[in-house]
């Protein structure tokens, strides 16, 4: 009997630790990196989103691009233009996987501090 009960414990706790969301937190990631050539330099465009909860089931999705550029008078241009966007929408977990309404990275695996779709891993702010 304490041996079904002990299953049952730490079977429970895992699913709480590992299965639960940071709400009002941010989970960002790298999702993509390019270039921009310029007759002058180029740039590197780095491409991230970010996720960020609250307990109603819904998620604000922000998608930023950040601009590394070389001459760097032209990097604070880039950036300022690039402003980024917010998507709002509703998710969903089920056996430890969170289900985000039309959002290309859906499902994602719940960690103990990120959020994982493939290769790209969405890891906890601090």
């Amino acid at each position: 009997m304490r041996f079904l009960f002990l299953i049952l414990f730490f079977g429970l706790s895992t699913h709480f630790i590992f299965g639960q969301i940071a709400y009002a937190k941010k989970y960002t990631s790298l999702v993509g990196q390019s270039c921009k050539l310029r007759t002058d330099g180029g740039c590197e465009i780095y491409h991230y989103k970010t996720l960020v909860f609250n307990n109603k089931g819904k998620v604000e999705i922000i998608s930023e691009s950040k601009f590394s550029c070389s001459p760097i008078e032209i990097e604070k241009t880039y950036n300022e233009e690039n402003k980024p966007t917010i998507a709002k929408t509703t998710y969903q977990i089920r056996n430890n996987k969170m289900y985000i309404k039309n959002y290309q990275y859906s499902p994602l695996a719940i960690g103990e501090k990120e959020l994982i779709y493939n290769d790209i891993i969405f890891k906890l702010e601090k």
